[in-house]
């Protein structure tokens, strides 16, 4: 099991904070952002954000049209906050989760 600096399982962190109380929340995340469309990528480009969890950048880029978008984090809590703010639309991200 991941742990962050506090000791304490990552789940609980996000479970026991909103995820815009957390040091790696961005609104918009701009420099991953900018590091994609320095990449070329297209809307029809396979991006996948490692350990997106409830990470704004899915929004954006839907957003932005992209439709082959994978998310894959550790944390079950954090993919079902994602899962619900962005509600229908989430159907159209992968989800990946080990557990």
């Amino acid at each position: 099991m991941i742990t962050i600096q506090t000791g304490r399982p990552l789940g609980k962190r996000l479970q026991t904070k909103n995820n815009t109380e957390v040091s790696w929340f961005e609104q918009t995340p701009l420099l991953s952002l900018e590091l994609i469309w320095a990449t070329g990528a297209m809307p029809k480009s396979a991006i996948i954000d490692i350990g997106g969890g409830a990470s704004r950048l899915l929004d954006v880029l839907l957003d932005e049209g992209f439709t082959a978008i994978s998310v894959l984090d550790v944390s079950a809590t954090a993919l079902a906050t994602a899962k619900t703010r962005l509600g229908a639309r989430a159907a159209q991200v992968t989800w990946l989760s080990p557990t």
